[in-house]
C-alpha cells in the first residue's frame, strides 16, 4: 500500500476517538448539571435562624440573672471584708469583719456610747480575745464560738442561691436603684424563725454584693461588704506558753 494512503487508515480510528469523546463530554456535561445545585439551592436548605435579641439589662430577667450570679460569688468568695451594723442591748453595736476561707476571722466590735472596743480573733473552735492592756488571751465563750460555728457555716454552705439566705424559690422581687452606694437593691422576704420578714440585697454592676439588710426578729441588721477575693490574713495572735498549753488541747 502507499504510503500517502496510510493516513486513510486512521482516519475511522480518529473518528472513532472523536466521536467517543464528544460522546464522554457530553455526558459529563449533562451529568455535572444534572449534580450541579441551583443558584439558590444551598440558600434554601440553610435553616433559618432567627436572630438573637438581647435581653433587656433593665428586665427582671436580666436583674434576677445578676442577683443570682452576686449570691454564687458571694459564697465562693475566698475572703472579704465587712462591716456589721445591728442592735445590741438597747444600743447599737458595729463590728469590722476581716474573713479569710475557710475558718478564720478578725473582729473589732464597738459599741454605741461605750469606750474602748472588743478584738476577736477566731480560728475554728477557738477563740483570741486582745484584753485592756493589749495582750490576747484564750476565752471560752460559748456565744462567740456559736456566733464563729453559725458564720462558718454560712460561708461554706454548698447552696449558692438566694434559698440560702432563706429565700423561697420563686419570690417576688422588687428594684430600687441606692444612687448612694451605687448598686441595685433588690428586696423580698426571707423565712425566719417568727415568720417572713423582709431582706434586701444591694449588689452592683461587677455582681458583687455591696450590702445585705436583713429585718431581724431583735432589731435590723446591715451587713456591708468590699474587697472580695484579696489577699486577707488572719493569724493566730502570740500566747504565754500557759496559754499555748490551751491552744493546743482546744
Amino acid at each position: 500500500m502507499n504510503k500517502k494512503y496510510y493516513w486513510l487508515l486512521a482516519v475511522p480510528v480518529v473518528a472513532l476517538l472523536v466521536v467517543v469523546g464528544i460522546g464522554v463530554w457530553r455526558n459529563w456535561s449533562r451529568t455535572g448539571k444534572e449534580n450541579k445545585p441551583a443558584a439558590n439551592q444551598y440558600r434554601a436548605e440553610q435553616p433559618w435562624l432567627y436572630p438573637e435579641q438581647e435581653v433587656d439589662k433593665n428586665s427582671d430577667q436580666a436583674r434576677m440573672a445578676n442577683l443570682n450570679a452576686s449570691i454564687k460569688n458571694f459564697r465562693a468568695a475566698t475572703s472579704f471584708r465587712s462591716v456589721i451594723h445591728r442592735p445590741f442591748e438597747g444600743s447599737q453595736l458595729t463590728a469590722q469583719v476581716e474573713y479569710a476561707k475557710p475558718l478564720r476571722m478578725h473582729v473589732l466590735m464597738q459599741i454605741e456610747d461605750k469606750k474602748g472596743s472588743t478584738e476577736l480573733i477566731i480560728v475554728g473552735e477557738t477563740i483570741y480575745m486582745k484584753d485592756e492592756n493589749g495582750n490576747w488571751k484564750i476565752v471560752n465563750d460559748e456565744t462567740v464560738r456559736q456566733f464563729g460555728r453559725d458564720f462558718f457555716a454560712g460561708m461554706l454552705a454548698t447552696e449558692q442561691t438566694l434559698t440560702s439566705f432563706g429565700v423561697p424559690e420563686n419570690a417576688s422581687m422588687t428594684y430600687e436603684q441606692n444612687s448612694d452606694k451605687d448598686c441595685l437593691e433588690a428586696k423580698t422576704q426571707y423565712q425566719a424563725e417568727d415568720g417572713m420578714r423582709d431582706i434586701s440585697f444591694c449588689f452592683n454592676d461587677k455582681n458583687e454584693l455591696v450590702y445585705v439588710w436583713i429585718q431581724a426578729k431583735d432589731g435590723d441588721v446591715l451587713t456591708e461588704y468590699q474587697d472580695f477575693n484579696q489577699l486577707i490574713t488572719v493569724e493566730r495572735p502570740p500566747l504565754p506558753l500557759l496559754e499555748r498549753r490551751l491552744e493546743i488541747v482546744q
